[in-house]
């Protein structure tokens, strides 16, 4: 076959499998391997190791599987929207919007192993290895080199079409696909999205300082979120849109509504704070969240508890207060600090009875110093 007999030969698998936004590149070296090495040597990676493992294989995977001639590029959509008729106290309106369904690694894992076997199929001795977020590639550069949009100054691809709610995969191979042509910029001078970004995670256009990304500290981060970042973190339970829901790009994006577990869509900042582990587990089970943990989770909920000032959740931090990681105990009582209700201070005070870390000891007598008005 020639590139572009096989080319179309690989769509139509595509399509047949329900894949409609598909671009190919040709393999070869990024053209922003040292922009990525000087992002990885500023730390802008934050706790995230593994992105530090075998650069080279980001920069050009030939250098692992040196048969790939060709990658075949995947933009999936996911649902803006949120599911109608949803419980009013839902913490999913909290959840980045692509975690809002079931995890999607789990309902397009099926489809791209199919798809990987059948591209085998093509021709006697093909190759084929599909991809989605785990292996060494950096899939935003491969997808703007196949035309599928651009990078725009959040660092999220935008099809220009249909904006940036999208999932990526891909599938390298051995076949030699005749490529598409690359995207071009198309973000002029606009910079809404770097103005709304509340914990200023974007030190210059196109580059992201993980460490301060709401996403990355809700989701990757383990231990105590640092307080400058707390009240900039707004609502968020598990991942940040921000950056997307300002860009222009997304008024392009066809509305759909999420479908949402059940177990995700009934959930509640108060159930979060006061179920046993193993039963929050159960309520994430099969879903993006089950990334971050339950640990995390109950560290998220606490301190978006303590932005929204809610009395009505002292008795449930009240519980999270027994967690058996500090670094969640001290979010949980720097939440109950934050609103300063009579409640609130007394739960601290009862809190002190058991709390057995000596810095997380006198950092409860430091805020009831503070509350003494309140509790008099």
């Amino acid at each position: 076959m020639t590139p572009h007999e096989a080319k179309d030969a690989v769509l139509l698998l595509c399509r047949e499998r329900g894949f409609e936004s598909v671009r190919v590149a040709a393999a070869g070296p990024t053209a922003h391997g040292a922009f990525f090495r000087e992002w990885l040597k500023r730390g802008y990676h934050g706790s995230m190791d593994w992105l530090e493992r075998a650069p080279e294989f980001r920069e050009d995977i030939r250098v692992r599987y040196p048969w790939v001639r060709s990658f075949v590029m995947l933009a999936l959509d996911y649902a803006p929207l949120l599911p109608e008729d949803l419980p009013e106290d839902s913490v999913l309106p909290r959840v980045a919007r692509y975690a809002r369904a079931q995890d999607y690694h789990e309902v397009y894992k099926p489809r791209l192993l199919d798809l990987e076997r059948a591209m085998k199929r093509l021709t006697p001795g093909t190759q084929a290895l599909w991809y989605q977020d785990t292996g060494p590639f950096l899939e935003r550069e491969l997808a703007a080199r196949a035309g599928l949009g651009w990078q725009g100054k959040h660092t999220l691809l935008i099809d220009p079409q249909s904006g940036s709610w999208k999932l990526l995969a891909l599938v390298a191979t051995s076949l030699e696909l005749e490529p598409d042509e690359p995207a071009s910029d198309h973000c002029g001078t606009c910079t809404a999205c770097l103005d709304a970004c509340p914990t200023r995670a974007f030190p210059e256009p196109f580059v992201l300082d993980a460490r301060r990304c709401i996403s990355y500290l809700t989701i990757e981060h383990d231990g105590p979120i640092a307080p400058e970042f707390r009240e900039a973190m707004g609502g968020w339970l598990f991942g940040c849109d921000i950056c997307q829901e300002v860009c222009p790009w997304n008024r392009k994006a066809a509305p759909a509504f999420a479908q949402a577990p059940e177990g995700l869509e009934t959930l509640t900042l108060h159930k979060v704070l006061a179920l046993k582990p193993e039963h929050l587990e159960r309520r994430i089970e099969g879903t993006a969240l089950e990334r971050a943990g339950t640990s995390r989770l109950v560290r998220n909920a606490a301190i978006v508890a303590g932005n929204l000032r809610d009395t009505a959740l002292v008795p449930a931090l009240e519980k999270a207060a027994r967690h058996a990681e500090p670094w969640v105990r001290e979010a949980v009582y720097w939440a109950l600090m934050r609103m300063g209700s009579f409640e609130a201070y007394a739960a601290i005070s009862r809190a002190q009875r058991h709390e057995w870390d000596d810095d997380l000891r006198e950092t409860i007598i430091a805020y009831l110093q503070r509350g003494t008005g309140h509790l008099q």
